[in-house]
């Protein structure tokens, strides 16, 4: 039993070898020569249901390059609406005004206060002037010259003042009207008409 042992390693090792050249020579296959077709072949195309005019129906979302929601730091009513949806705007258009009595009235009370300042600067160089000259003179005293200089610096600087609260009402007075920014389409104004 034992010395027949080499003979069946030497079969096997004969059968492997054979399996394994049959299995190296069955993958070489010789490329098949394809056929060519000469019968012509019908294609038809069918025509989207959209189509209209050679043009195809899509649906979108068209997204401008600009866009812009606007506002005005005044409240109140709107006036008037200068346009609506689809309305070409060009930039600095006015596009709605906004109710200005409270702004007219502060610009009535500005104006009244400037007049008074400027009455009282006036009057306060007046006095200047002639305690200028009475101190020039030995008139007056020093003291007086200076409350009389005080008052008439002091009157100035209300009318300064008055002036000021004059330009911030008319800083206020621009927000009234709202202008479009840039050239575009007005695409949805949430405003009413009061």
């Amino acid at each position: 039993m034992f010395h027949n042992q080499p003979n069946i390693r030497v079969a096997a090792l004969a059968s492997l070898s054979f399996v394994a050249l049959l299995l190296t020579a069955c993958g070489g296959e010789d490329p098949v020569a394809v056929q060519e077709n000469k019968t012509p072949i019908t294609v038809t195309l069918a025509t989207p249901s959209g189509a209209v005019n050679g043009g195809i129906a899509v649906s979108g979302q068209l997204e401008s390059k600009q866009t812009a929601n606007i506002s005005t730091r005044m409240m109140g009513h709107i006036t008037k609406m200068y346009v609506q949806v689809g309305d070409r705007v060009r930039r600095g258009q006015t596009l709605v005004n906004i109710a200005a009595e409270d702004i007219q009235a502060k610009r009535m009370q500005t104006n009244a206060a400037i007049t008074e300042a400027e009455a009282h600067v006036a009057s306060a160089q007046k006095d200047y002037e002639r305690f200028n000259n009475l101190y020039k003179k030995q008139s007056a005293t020093a003291k007086e010259l200076d409350n009389v200089t005080l008052q008439y610096n002091a009157a100035k600087a209300r009318l300064e003042a008055a002036r000021q609260m004059r330009n911030e009402v008319n800083a206020q007075g621009g927000y009234i009207a709202l202008t479009a920014p840039f050239d575009g389409v007005v695409t949805s104004p949430h405003g009413r008409r009061w």
